[in-house]
């Protein structure tokens, strides 16, 4: 996808489109592990209780979660560099 190219300095509005999409994307994950994954009883230790299903969406749904997180910080951390800055003012 050539709109998360890194090739050429980030203007402010661009930057704020990507912030926007990935914290849409965001919402959307935290939403579905909210709704689906996270409801009783899907986190006891009992075989009776063990569901493939809201395993597998966990597993999917926490992946989803760190890309959006890492392709955050990228983002970030190439608007400080536009902005001649360096990356530690993350931190």
């Amino acid at each position: 996808m050539t709109w998360f190219t890194s090739h050429g300095p980030l203007s402010r509005g661009v930057y704020w489109r990507r912030m926007g999409v990935l914290t849409l994307l965001t919402v959307g994950l935290l939403s579905t592990l909210m709704s689906t994954v996270l409801q009783y009883p899907a986190f006891r230790l009992h075989p009776a209780h063990f569901n493939p299903e809201k395993t597998l969406l966990l597993l999917v749904v926490a992946g989803g979660l760190v890309s959006c997180t890492l392709a955050t910080l990228a983002v970030t951390r190439q608007r400080l560099h536009d902005r001649q800055r360096t990356g530690r003012w993350l931190w």
